[in-house]
């Protein structure tokens, strides 16, 4: 038998637990708060990869299972101890500059914008790339890492050798939004191939050298950039005021330009919300959208791999259309033998059917098979759409009883 227990802090100070236990071809999950409400699940395994050579019984496959979720929790915070007993507390990660924790996570933007601004505010505009933390060391070298803490830093030369003149003092720590030159025209175009530059290709954590090479390779023709949206960190003292941050940041990186390797974020006014949108229209396609700044507010830097939202707001046109929902794909943990996605398309000026994909989002109540007769119309929101059709964060708004399936055309 295979078995672990995990804990970690709450965010209000209490302990969550993971107990993971395999035995024979099935692993039971339960989780909780210690002295509080538990859940739980089993998962019984069946062979993959038959007849290959990476073939996994299904003891094996649960032990595989039982394995990547243990390291992603550790990785995200949790501790491994001997048993629930007699825990009162646990020892979180502290900032290393170095040699950075896992756990490290900052705080995200709110994903739904107020619908009144804050007292003191800024717009930035959202570029659409990949966010990453530049962490200076403690003898001024500089490493990249992904949000999921991943060390990119041989993947962008480029990069670390462009942080490098502005001379950033040792133990900083700096938000960039990595994006591909020119960063104008399709901002869908310009993540693609930020994405495959970026592409998560860490074996435990250290990079591949073939994916090194072929993320450099891809940078000749594809130049990045970086636009620096926060200071976490400088020479050692922690950020959290938002407007001390960026006025930091003001001070040291240019605006941008078409020479500008590092810079500052492009500033936007607007003196509501709908004149913020109406930017957005004129921008559409250029730009992903606005980053909404409370400069009252903080930011909050925790250990927990998990970040809070706080302190700023997103600002994207939501869109929302009516697909076709043709079938769906079964959840997973608490939602097996449920709907995990719904698969959909759309019916273009031929009459041909287009597969789209799936969307999820569905609730509890929503997930449950037997209330669902496909094919079906449901209304999605998402935010846009690639250059083949298929949604951007596509989620389910909502089943349209009365309308027909043909009705829904790209």
């Amino acid at each position: 038998m295979t078995e672990c227990y995990l804990v970690q802090n709450s965010s209000k100070d209490r302990i969550k637990f993971l107990h993971l236990k395999v035995e024979k071809d099935t692993m039971h999950s339960t989780w909780g708060l210690l002295g509080g409400k538990t859940q739980n699940t089993s998962n019984t395994y069946g062979s993959i990869n038959t007849g290959k050579a990476n073939e996994l019984s299904p003891v094996d496959a649960a032990i595989a299972d039982f394995d990547r979720k243990k390291a992603r929790k550790v990785k995200n915070g949790y501790r491994e101890v001997p048993d629930l007993n007699n825990i009162t507390q646990v020892k979180e990660d502290v900032i290393d500059f170095d040699n950075p924790p896992t756990s490290f996570c900052p705080s995200k933007p709110i994903s739904k914008a107020p619908k009144k601004l804050p007292k003191n505010y800024e717009f930035q505009i959202k570029e659409n790339g990949m966010c990453h933390y530049a962490f200076i060391g403690t003898t001024g070298d500089i490493k990249l890492y992904t949000r999921r803490m991943d060390d990119h830093t041989a993947k962008y030369p480029g990069i670390v050798g462009a942080l490098s003149a502005y001379r950033i003092p040792p133990k900083s720590i700096l938000g960039i939004e990595l994006v591909v030159s020119p960063g104008h025209g399709n901002h869908q175009e310009n993540f693609h191939h930020i994405q495959k530059i970026n592409k998560t290709d860490c074996l435990k954590g250290k990079l591949k050298t073939q994916d090194q090479i072929m993320a450099i390779n891809y940078q000749k023709d594809h130049r990045v950039r970086g636009c620096v949206f926060y200071a976490f960190y400088i020479a050692g003292e922690e950020i959290l005021d938002v407007s001390k941050s960026l006025a930091y940041i003001k001070t040291l990186f240019p605006v941008r330009s078409d020479k500008s390797a590092m810079y500052q974020p492009w500033v936007v006014k607007a003196d509501s919300m709908k004149e913020a949108k109406t930017y957005i229209r004129s921008k559409k396609g250029d730009i992903e959208g606005l980053v909404l700044w409370d400069l009252d507010d903080q930011i909050d830097i925790g250990f927990s791999g998990k970040p809070k939202r706080r302190a700023a707001y997103k600002v994207k046109l939501v869109l929302d259309t009516d697909v076709v929902a043709t079938g769906w794909e079964e959840g997973k943990g608490k939602r097996q033998g449920m709907i995990g996605s719904l698969k959909i398309g759309q019916y273009d000026n031929t009459g041909s059917f287009i597969e789209l994909g799936t969307v999820g989002g569905l609730t509890d109540e929503q997930a449950d098979p037997s209330g669902w007769n496909f094919p079906c119309v449901v209304e999605i929101k998402y935010d846009a759409q690639n250059s083949n059709g298929h949604f951007i964060f596509p989620r389910f708004s909502k089943i349209h009883e009365d309308k027909l399936p043909e009705d829904c055309k790209c």
